[in-house]
């Protein structure tokens, strides 16, 4: 893939953007049990198979299986669906070879692919609760006006129409060149010059292009009620890769003392790793005081008088193997519509317990209040993090 494989250079420079994403904030939720590591390692599989030269039809339905489960996992990932024939047209012009698919073999494997996976989750999961997540609730959450980048609290929750949806996505589109120019042009260039260049490094050919196609859908999302830091992981992962890249590509060809080189890229390397360690370790944190482990033991002491732990649900599963929604599930997905779910949807706890705990802020609360009378009651030894509710019909 790159342009000196054995060069020490670009060793230092991918362990120096390790350690700089998780210094961002955008970023560093990659590190953290999150759906978006599974994302990119089903994107990086589709890329490393679309790229090998073995292009049996196996191979290409496989990879391009690959790239459907990234768009499973998180639906941001949708505008990596065109990829393919992008990176197929500019590898045909830019190469003599005859193992690049046809276009129209490459869309036909591509739908092919993406019928099969979506019966079989249809299968597993229901069409129709398929349907539901994946139209109506991402078309229901609303928009805030972007007044910032990130939001605040004083924003509003726009109309759900186009025309305010278009102005709040180009009004975050400026913020967000405003606030990361130094991200948005860099990537442009460099998308440039391999455009223009006889012999353009693939690397640096797919980096920037993935960054620009997700960007769009990545700014939806921050615009989006609830969006945080962590919508711009997919947009930002691979602008840093493109630009630790390009910098370490321009210190192998523009410095020519070795050593200077190898000072340069490991002394940006041991900077962003002490920088990295110092702020991991201020993180460091004993788990056996953290509320979730101590609700865990609580209902394995008092397996006869347990609690439900909505916004846990982890807790309830780990002690009594028994699985029971999720409370954010229950209130993203009623507060989209209000008759989307049925209307005991949630409450077959009360098959084992009449009580209830939330954390603080009390998030889902309000799901429950509306079809349960919830009496606040002192919380056991253990459980002094948590709100504890005696929960009565209504």
């Amino acid at each position: 893939f790159f342009p000196q494989k054995k060069s020490p250079i670009f060793i230092y420079g991918g362990i120096s953007f390790l350690f700089f994403i998780t210094l961002d904030k955008t970023t560093k939720s990659l590190f953290q049990i999150h759906y978006d590591l599974p994302t990119l390692f089903y994107f990086f599989l589709f890329f490393l198979l679309f790229r090998t030269h073995r292009k049996s039809n196996f191979f290409l339905f496989l990879c391009l299986s690959f790239l459907w489960l990234t768009v499973w996992t998180k639906i941001t990932a949708l505008p990596w669906l065109f990829l393919p024939h992008i990176l197929n047209f500019f590898y045909s012009k830019n190469s003599t070879s005859s193992c690049n698919p046809k276009g129209i073999k490459l869309l036909l494997y591509q739908v092919f692919a993406g019928i099969i996976i979506a019966l079989i989750f249809g299968i597993f999961y229901g069409f129709k609760d398929i349907y539901f997540h994946l139209f109506e609730a991402t078309n229901g959450y609303p928009w805030r006006e972007c007044t910032s980048l990130f939001g605040n609290k004083e924003e509003i929750i726009l109309n759900h129409d186009i025309i305010s949806k278009l102005q709040s996505f180009v009004q975050i589109s400026l913020l967000y060149i405003k606030e990361y120019w130094w991200i948005f042009f860099p990537c442009l260039g460099t998308i440039t010059h391999q455009a223009t260049i006889s012999s353009p490094c693939s690397v640096l050919t797919w980096l920037p292009l993935s960054y620009f196609l997700i960007l769009p859908a990545c700014l939806s999302a921050l615009a989006k009620f609830g969006g945080v830091e962590n919508s711009l992981l997919f947009a930002h992962f691979f602008a840093y890769l493109t630009i630790f890249l390009q910098c370490s590509v321009l210190i192998e060809k523009h410095i020519a003392s070795y050593k200077l080189k190898q000072i340069v890229t490991g002394f940006t390397m041991i900077v962003l790793c002490i920088i990295s360690l110092r702020k991991s370790a201020t993180c460091i944190r004993n788990t056996s005081e953290s509320p979730q482990q101590l609700a865990f033991e609580y209902i394995v002491r008092n397996s006869e008088n347990p609690i439900f732990f909505p916004m846990s649900p982890l807790i309830n599963y780990l002690a009594t193997k028994e699985i029971l929604d999720s409370g954010e599930a229950l209130t993203y997905s009623t507060m989209m519509a209000k008759n989307a779910l049925p209307s005991d949807a949630g409450l077959e706890f009360l098959k084992k317990t009449k009580f209830i705990a939330f954390g603080n802020p009390p998030y889902s609360k309000s799901y429950f209040q509306e079809k349960l009378n919830l009496i606040k009651v002192d919380s056991p030894k253990g459980l002094e993090s948590w709100n504890v509710f005696l929960c009565e019909k209504l």
